[in-house]
C-alpha cells in the first residue's frame, strides 16, 4: 500500500499523522483520497487542475515526471514538498 508523508505543509490537516497509507493509482487520485479523509488538502496541492507551483511531488526519491498523471505503485512513498528556489 502506498503511504503519503504528511510533510509540515500538510500536517496541519491531518492532526499530527506523520504517513497516511492511501490506494494505489494516480497522483490526482491519491489527492483525492488524501482530501476525502482530510478535507483541504486539495487546495494547497492543486491549483488550475494541476499541481501547484511551488510543490515538489516526489515518489520513491524521484520527481513525478508526469506530475498529477504519474502511476503511484503498490509499495511507494510520496512526498509532496515545498519545491526550494534561490541561489545564483
Amino acid at each position: 500500500m502506498p503511504k503519503v508523508w504528511m510533510s509540515p505543509l500538510l500536517e496541519t490537516f491531518s492532526d499530527g499523522v506523520e504517513f497516511v497509507d492511501v490506494g494505489e493509482g494516480t497522483i490526482s487520485q491519491i489527492i483525492d483520497q488524501l482530501d476525502a479523509r482530510f478535507p483541504g488538502v486539495k487546495s494547497v496541492l492543486v491549483a488550475d487542475g494541476d499541481i501547484f507551483p511551488g510543490v515538489a511531488v516526489i515518489v520513491n526519491g524521484f520527481d513525478a515526471g508526469y506530475g498529477i498523471f504519474q502511476k503511484v505503485a503498490c509499495n511507494s512513498e510520496i512526498y509532496f514538498l515545498p519545491a526550494i528556489g534561490g541561489g545564483c
